[in-house]
């Protein structure tokens, strides 16, 4: 018979806790980059925000509650591990009207924004376009006082620091780019969340005044 005190470290392994409502995965990978999702719990629905490869993370997501809606930030995360996810969790999956055609034969979306608009328990759902044409950012006012940003790819740590990638071939451009990134600017972020990064991903904590200076460093860099 296994033990039970390795099998809780075991799970436990899968999942690091950041704040009392919001955990990250703890491993994964994105052609070749950092990914890492987030479980958010809310008292009228909980979310598993980007995606995991990991059924074992998914196992441990449903232990811990399980969750209504599954967020995708952009279409770059459409893959076949979203039926995994829906095995598993049976979580509505949301995106960007914009990812519909990319879901064809993979998966089946049960949500699609097409502005801004917020799900039940307060997570706020920003188009943010500019990396391609279906990008989203994700807004939380946690009731424990942390504000949390899960920027998707419209920003994402690159060896540590925020950047930007334009992918003109599928609806991205630096226009659309620095509309969104002004956007953002003016939310009060404490918590910055990618999904994916070049190097080391994680959850950064910001100063309000920091938050502002990553953003117009960007824009400045954007030139347009």
């Amino acid at each position: 018979m296994p033990n039970m005190a390795f099998l809780v470290k075991l799970r436990r392994y899968f999942m690091k806790e950041l704040y009392q409502d919001l955990w990250q995965t703890k491993r994964g990978s994105h052609f070749g980059l950092d990914l890492k999702a987030y479980f958010l719990k809310t008292e009228e629905g909980n979310a598993l925000i980007y995606y995991t490869t990991e059924k074992e993370e998914l196992s441990r997501i449903q232990e811990m509650g399980g969750v209504k809606y599954q967020c995708l930030s952009h279409h770059h995360e459409v893959n076949e591990f979203l039926n995994i996810s829906k095995r598993i969790l049976g979580a509505e999956l949301c995106c960007h009207r914009n990812c519909a055609p990319y879901l064809e034969g993979i998966a089946q979306a049960d949500t699609l924004f097409d502005k801004d608009t917020s799900l039940p328990g307060g997570l706020r759902i920003l188009e943010t376009p500019g990396h391609t044409n279906s990008n989203v950012c994700y807004f939380y006012e946690s009731p424990y006082g942390k504000n949390y940003l899960f920027s998707g790819d419209t920003i994402y740590l690159d060896k540590g620091e925020w950047n930007y990638l334009i992918m003109n071939q599928e609806g991205g451009n630096p226009a659309d780019l620095k509309e969104s990134l002004l956007k953002i600017k003016d939310l009060d972020v404490d918590v910055i969340m990618c999904s994916v990064a070049v190097g080391h991903n994680d959850a950064v904590e910001v100063s309000r005044g920091e938050w502002r200076q990553i953003i117009d460093r960007l824009v400045n860099k954007l030139g347009v």
